[in-house]
């Protein structure tokens, strides 16, 4: 038994199970913190499953929203609060998205930046 725990212990460190971000194939970074995965609930409207990827000095920000209120909603932009360890804003991002989310619905959103942030640590989400 303890061989295989040290064996595991040994894989895990080897392979960087710990960090919190994951590099695929060499010019892809993935961020795996699972602080960023947390759904948060604004007003109605859920945000879930996000990631963050880094690919040619572009960070795409992907995220589902889901309508839980028993009317349409109209969302015209997004913000995305992103934030660093020490859950200060590294930056703030806007995006227009301009959809009719039907009741019970829910769609995908990709937001991209320019800015690296395959090392954040937060997102916080508002919308308009």
């Amino acid at each position: 038994m303890k061989k295989i725990l040290i064996i595991t212990l040994i894989l895990s460190l080897l392979t960087g199970c710990n960090d919190k971000i994951k590099e695929e194939n060499d010019n892809i970074i993935s961020n795996i913190n699972e602080s960023i995965k947390i759904t948060q609930n604004v007003d109605g409207i859920i945000f879930s499953n996000q990631s963050i990827m880094y690919q040619n000095n572009v960070s795409t920000i992907t995220f589902e929203i889901q309508n839980t209120l028993n009317y349409e909603k109209k969302i015209k932009k997004i913000y995305i609060s992103v934030k660093n360890e020490n859950n200060t804003e590294i930056v703030k991002l806007e995006s227009i998205v301009d959809i009719k989310l039907n009741t019970k619905k829910s769609t995908l959103v990709n937001v991209y930046s320019d800015i690296d942030l395959s090392k954040s640590y937060q997102l916080e989400f508002s919308y308009e």
